[in-house]
């Protein structure tokens, strides 16, 4: 229950808190609206001092009418709320202060200057004066955003500091007091036990091809007595004697310092020291792995030669071991050789054969980890007589040399080629190729128009190459814009129905055109023949019209200009019965030897009733032979007439009577009699065909005739083409065994050279072959010419096949027995084959230009899913090159154990294979057999070295091995491995574990085709047991090689993970090379 001594209780208070509240009111900040207590600022404050004047009455400035209502109430202190500086009219402090031991909360030593810092958080600050010990005030210097000053050392003790604002105000501390006491005591007190804090730009593991690298960073120390950086000191495992110091700022502890770096991975050590003493340091690796680079190639980039064929050196940098490395040249690849100097690879290719002008050879070096370096060799070839290279040939395409054109702008396509170096080309006298482009050969292009009143235009292309010596080609071309004429010996009508009667209805007329390329009767090609005027021929064309119907007849003229001329024209046939000759045809050609020619007659009957008769005869000379009577059936007449033995024209006549025998209707056929001996000498066919490819380089040339032929009036003329490599028998005939060489692979240069050889008559003297004296060359091209009685029947042309690609190899078991019968396939080109009783094998030598194997990456699979079962599988990559002859090393087919079974093999367990004797524990890792199977059955074999038959890596050679069957499982994972140690002689000492705690565990590396090491493992109660990382990527062979003992050190780093298995390599090879 509310009391009246309750009431006046909470008026008491209420005053006293207005009271309270009205002493902290000043004067009315004209400069800042709502800043009423003038601090800088508008907060809650202002708001509760506003509300406070507005109830007491006190007037405010016109300018706190804030919603311009035109009087200063309660409304616009709540609107006053729109102006505060901060968000949710909170009061934020004017400034930070900060002076050593400040924001630690700790005493300043008499060894620290007493440097103040005010931090201004608001823009309305602009003079700061600092007092220390009610002595004189000090005006702050602004550096760097803050008001500062520097009182010096102080004594021990304790001091007052005072900071007034703006020259009234004073800036006071977070309990609300304006004075700030400073304890100042000695540095014995505080013993500085923080380390410093070392923070890196990169904190690797870095990657880096230089020889050198800037390690750059920022140091810092815990802000307490004796704080502060002293040093950075870098050090490197690879240079354990050195330390390296370098750029340090101690203002802000940023350091860069350039370290050497050696090969492969360099651990790096970075410690920062304070000035008390205290340490920290940081690590870092940073993997110098440069690409190879290829160096000192010869001969000279751009040299110039007169020899055919030379020889391509060079070297290659590279700290990787020399099986790491992949060398092209072009599709070659090539395997370097060791030198004596470190690091340093040589190759040779001698006998690199060259085309005439520019030859473009391209290097390249590819290491392990994609790293490359690329040179581009240029070598120009030219011979000491230049006499014997051709100059520029020009070949034109199109349009034929001239040709009659209806465009008025067209062009001009050829094809240039130059024997000796890049080419010159000019059309019309302008320059359309510079030498400089390197280009020997060219496809011109250019475009050429006629003028309005020009009917004939002229162009010239001159092609020069880098011996001057140069070819040119005038052509020219004549406008023709006339449609081809038609004119008709009977006239038709073309807007109307033309009545005929009788079928066929014979149509003669001419065409006459300069230009004529062909016409077409009912998009038919008809035969035309010369009619003794120039640009004129006559046609003759029988056209079977149905009785009582209508049928079109179009006539289609075309000139080679493309012009074109169409008329249509409509018979009607008028009688009610016709007959259709179906054969022989119309203008049909015969050939009599001075025997008569039966000819056999078909004709359809339409519009028939039935009792009628059908009869033939000839008409030769205006003499008719007697009628001959026709078969009836249906629809079909059919007879047979003789035609005598006379060279004539002739027709054949049939005719259809009615059943009183009165004539209903005739057909007539033009046929032709021709005496033999009157018959042009004519070719019907040449094999290989014209523009026909890949015809093989010994194939015949058969040319077939449409009568007999006498042979001594018979010429061929073949003449072939060359420019490049090709398979030639130099040998004199008659040369024995020993000394022949056989077909070796020259260049060759041939333009149009008459090729020898022997023309026989085929029987029946119908045609005849002709047999080079000497294969083609691969890539010719051959033209082909026939002259008969010294006139040229026929023109034709052939490419040769490129050259094959020749795979060749041979397969023995690991006691070096040839192996007969054994499949082998390369997949990718759908080829197989079995090897022969020598254990060879060979792709492409039995196909055909059109199956030649391209260059590229295969796999060579021989005994796929154990075909013969008594022997292992290899799975591996062979490099072909195309048009070459591609000869493997033997390869090495395992003989399997019979009493050895197949062992399944799982990923995700511990795998106990061949007894116990190799453990092989896949809990973290997985395999991965074919079909992507994780888990499945291996044969796994115990081979000596004798038996291993794989190239192996130098200094890391196993006295023996497990082999695995099929090939090709892959290892993915972290793995380990046991294996037992076998006895040599009855006897395990050959292996002490104190001389040799540490062995070089190897597996074989697909990519590289080679036994390599993969990791380290410790010789342990007559086991190896794998230590540290374990590199197996292919279950295709694991074991474990002893090293020199140099190694021991290198060996036991690897097991501790202080070297990559990089690093070990490169180590193995380098004591290799200090032992010879």
């Amino acid at each position: 229950m509310i009391t009246l001594q309750k009431v006046m209780l909470f008026l008491l208070v209420f005053f006293t808190c207005l009271a309270s509240v009205a002493e902290e009111v000043t004067p009315v900040n004209e400069a800042i609206i709502g800043d009423l207590d003038n601090d800088g600022d508008v907060d809650f404050t202002d708001l509760r001092t506003m509300s406070l004047m507005i109830r007491r009455g006190e007037v405010l400035p016109p300018s706190y009418d804030l919603n311009q209502d035109g009087v200063i109430d309660s409304r616009d202190a709540r609107e006053l709320r729109f102006l505060c500086s901060y968000l949710y009219c909170k009061a934020a402090p004017a400034a930070s202060l900060f002076y050593p031991g400040y924001a630690e909360n700790r005493p300043l030593l008499n060894t620290e200057a007493f440097i103040v810092k005010l931090t201004p958080l608001i823009d309305r600050i602009d003079l700061v004066e600092f007092n220390l010990n009610n002595t004189s005030w000090h005006q702050g210097s602004f550096i760097e955003g803050s008001y500062q000053h520097n009182f010096g050392l102080l004594s021990i003790g304790t001091h007052e500091l005072q900071i007034r604002v703006n020259g009234s105000n004073h800036y006071k501390s977070s309990d609300g007091s304006p004075i700030f006491i400073i304890n100042v005591e000695s540095p014995e007190d505080y013993p500085d036990t923080v380390k410093p804090q070392i923070q890196l730009n990169n904190t690797g593991p870095i990657e880096v091809e230089d020889s050198f690298y800037i390690v750059s960073g920022v140091a810092e120390d815990p802000v307490q007595p004796y704080s502060g950086i002293k040093s950075i000191i870098i050090e490197s495992d690879r240079y354990p004697e050195a330390q390296f110091t370098g750029s340090f700022d101690s203002s802000n502890g940023a350091f860069a310092i350039e370290v050497p770096l050696k090969a492969l991975a360099n651990a790096i050590k970075v410690t920062a020291q304070d000035n008390s003493g205290n340490e920290a340091y940081v690590e870092l690796v940073i993997n110098r792995d440069p690409a190879p680079s290829l160096m000192n190639i010869l001969p000279n980039n751009g040299s110039v030669t007169t020899n055919s064929n030379t020889t391509i050196s060079g070297e290659i940098f590279s700290i990787l071991p020399v099986n790491e490395l992949t060398f092209w040249m072009d599709e070659w690849q090539l395997t370097p050789t060791t030198t004596d100097t470190p690091n340093v690879y040589a190759f040779s290719i001698p006998g690199v054969a060259l085309e005439h002008g520019l030859n473009t050879f391209n290097l390249t070096v590819k290491s392990s980890s994609n790293k490359q370096d690329q040179f581009v060799l240029n070598i120009h070839y030219t011979v000491e007589n230049a006499d014997e290279i051709a100059a520029p040939t020009i070949t034109l395409n199109s349009p034929s040399d001239g040709a009659l054109l209806n465009q008025e702008s067209f062009r001009v396509s050829a094809f240039i080629q130059s024997s000796a170096g890049p080419l010159t080309v000019m059309f019309n006298g302008n320059v359309v190729v510079e030498a400089t482009s390197g280009k020997t050969q060219y496809n011109l292009n250019e475009l050429v128009s006629f003028n309005d009143i020009e009917s004939v235009i002229a162009a010239t292309i001159v092609a020069t190459d880098s011996l001057n010596k140069s070819s040119t080609q005038n052509i020219t071309y004549y406008r023709d814009i006339s449609e081809p004429i038609i004119t008709l010996e009977s006239p038709l009508s073309l807007s109307e129905t033309n009545l005929i009667s009788g079928s066929p209805y014979l149509m003669k007329g001419t065409i006459s055109d300069d230009n004529l390329a062909s016409v077409l009767f009912n998009n038919e090609p008809v035969t035309l023949q010369p009619t003794g005027i120039d640009n004129t021929y006559a046609f003759s064309v029988s056209i079977p019209v149905a009785s009582q119907t209508t049928l079109p007849v179009t006539i289609s003229a075309y000139d080679q200009s493309g012009n074109h001329r169409r008329v249509e024209y409509l018979l009607h046939n008028n009688e009610t019965a016709s007959l259709v000759p179906l054969m022989p045809a119309q203008d049909t050609a015969y050939i009599t030897k001075g025997d008569p020619i039966s000819v056999q007659v078909v004709a359809r009957m339409d519009g028939i009733l039935g009792n009628e008769t059908a009869s033939i005869q000839f008409l030769s000379d205006n003499n008719l032979s007697t009628p001959v009577n026709m078969d009836i059936s249906g629809t079909l007449a059919s007879g047979t007439i003789r035609l005598p033995a006379i060279a004539a024209q002739m027709k054949i006549i049939i005719s259809l009577h009615g059943q009183n025998g009165e004539l209903i209707t005739q057909s007539e056929i033009d046929v032709n009699v021709t005496s033999f001996i009157d018959v042009a000498v004519e070719v019907v066919r040449v094999e290989p065909i014209n523009n026909s490819d890949f015809i093989e380089p010994n194939a015949p040339i058969e040319i077939y005739f449409n009568k007999e032929i006498d042979l001594s009036l018979l010429s061929v003329q073949v003449l072939e083409t060359l420019h490049g490599k090709t398979y030639i028998n130099e040998d004199d005939l008659g040369t024995d065994y020993l000394s022949s060489e056989g077909y070796k692979l020259v260049d060759i240069h041939r333009n149009n050279m008459l090729v020898p050889g022997e023309t026989e008559l085929n029987p029946g003297s119908t045609g005849v072959a002709f047999y080079a004296n000497k294969m083609f060359g691969f890539n010719a091209e051959v033209y082909v010419d026939v002259i008969y009685d010294g006139n040229e029947v026929s023109r034709s042309f052939f490419s040769v096949r490129e050259l094959p690609t020749l795979i060749n190899g041979a397969v023995a078991d690991q006691f070096g027995q040839p192996l007969a019968g054994v499949e082998v396939e390369i997949p990718e080109l759908n080829r197989k084959t079995k090897t022969d009783g020598d254990g060879g094998f060979a792709f492409g030598y039995q196909e055909t230009g059109e199956q030649v194997i391209p260059s590229g990456q295969y796999t060579l699979a021989i005994n796929q899913n154990f075909t013969t079962p008594n022997l292992g599988m290899i799975n591996t990559q062979i490099s072909v090159q195309r048009n070459y002859g591609n000869n493997l090393e033997r390869l090495t087919l395992q003989e399997l154990d019979r009493n050895i079974a197949f062992q399944s093999i799982s990923s995700g367990q511990v795998n106990n294979l061949v007894g116990g004797d190799l453990i092989l524990d896949l809990t973290q890792a997985k395999v991965l057999f074919d079909k992507g199977r994780t888990d499945g059955a291996a044969h796994l074999q115990f081979l000596p070295f004798e038996h291993i038959g794989v190239r192996m890596w130098p200094g890391a050679v196993p006295l023996w091995i497990y082999s695995s069957q099929p090939k090709g499982v892959t290892v993915e994972g972290d793995i380990s491995l046991t294996l037992s140690i076998p006895k040599l002689s009855g006897s395990h000492n050959y292996l002490n574990p104190e001389s040799y705690p540490y062995v070089v565990l190897v597996g074989y590396n697909a990519n590289q085709q080679v036994i390599e090491p993969i990791g380290v493992g410790r010789v342990e109660n007559n086991k190896v047991i794998s230590v540290g990382t374990v590199n197996l990527t292919s279950l295709d062979f694991i074991g474990y090689a002893q090293v020199h003992q140099n190694l021991a050190e290198s060996l036991i780093s690897y097991a501790e993970g202080d070297v990559t298995i990089q690093q070990l390599k490169a180590q193995l090879q380098a004591v290799l090379k200090e032992e010879g």
